[in-house]
């Protein structure tokens, strides 16, 4: 799982992984921490992850109870992301907030 949260793999083949795992958790497994998901921030910003690769990786780990989050900051723009329908399209500026955000 780690894997997913770094996404150091195809999201494709994770997901698959991730059907080894239960849903309903009661203590969750991992968690997302402000450096982790900076690097992805980063990666996209940088052109390395294209906005639909983020918006699915969002989606992939969004609403899993085996997955925390360092803190809400994190979790709402998660949650921000893996809805850009209902949140607003994801631009390089937008990420560039978000990450600038978690650094305060």
């Amino acid at each position: 799982m780690y894997d997913l949260i770094y996404l150091r793999k195809d999201l494709s083949e994770l997901e698959e992984e991730l059907f080894h795992y239960s849903w309903d958790i009661e203590k969750p497994i991992l968690m997302i921490t402000k450096e982790s998901f900076s690097n992805i921030l980063k990666r996209s910003i940088d052109d390395k992850l294209n906005f639909e690769e983020l918006v699915n990786w969002a989606n992939a780990i969004e609403c899993r109870d085996d997955i925390e989050f360092e803190n809400d900051v994190i979790q709402e723009n998660i949650f921000d992301l893996a809805s850009p329908e209902i949140n607003g399209d994801i631009t390089k500026n937008k990420l560039e907030k978000i990450l600038n955000s978690l650094e305060n």
